[in-house]
């Protein structure tokens, strides 16, 4: 990934600015199971595939966000963060190889939920097509509402919850990679928006 560009080094105006939320992978939605060769699972395995808790902050996010985006879908089913070119054999691949794990059962149809164990995963044409449709229909979702906002300068926040993973007392972890997806003062002002919004929360 190359460093952010040199439009991004400057921190615009407020009203020069927007931010859009997305939350890819806090969807509970199963109907499509089934159909998408993994009707089989229980519950139980198809929420370890989710991260928990976002989707019932969506409404008290709403305040820090112009734009907000909530994959309903249980990632379980589609992976909507994975390239469409990987593991889909007609999905146009965008990353040349980089963003695809199905090698290792994390793909846009996952069936890993730990480092040892893969489950069983009926991968066949109608459940790749689904799988593209969910995938296209999450980040159409994301092009429209930075369509909204094009005359600004456009922040995308993408939400993650790994609750077994976070340190001790840590409320939100915030990260660029390293640097690489957005510039230094991106990063400070996410953390203050979300400290204002969430005053009893550690914020690193």
């Amino acid at each position: 990934m190359t460093n952010p560009p040199t439009a991004t080094k400057t921190q615009p105006s407020q009203d020069q600015m927007a931010m859009i939320i997305g939350i890819p992978h806090s969807g509970r939605n199963i109907d499509d199971a089934a159909l998408m060769g993994c009707g089989h699972w229980t519950r139980a395995e198809h929420a370890q595939f989710a991260d928990p808790y976002l989707d019932v902050l969506t409404e008290s996010l709403k305040p820090m966000a112009d734009g907000l985006v909530v994959q309903h879908t249980s990632r379980s089913l589609v992976d909507t963060n994975r390239c469409p070119g990987d593991q889909a054999n007609d999905g146009p691949c965008h990353c040349d190889g980089e963003l695809h794990k199905n090698a290792i059962g994390l793909g846009l149809m996952p069936k890993r939920v730990s480092t040892t164990r893969l489950l069983e995963r009926h991968e066949h044409e109608m459940a790749s097509r689904r799988a593209l449709f969910l995938h296209s229909q999450y980040h159409e979702k994301m092009a429209y509402e930075v369509q909204k906002h094009t005359n600004k300068q456009i922040l995308i926040l993408e939400l993650h919850s790994m609750p077994g993973r976070s340190g001790r007392e840590l409320g939100w972890c915030v990260g660029n990679r390293f640097g690489a997806s957005s510039a230094p003062w991106m990063l400070e002002l996410v953390m203050g928006a979300i400290a204002k919004q969430y005053p009893r929360e550690h914020v690193a």
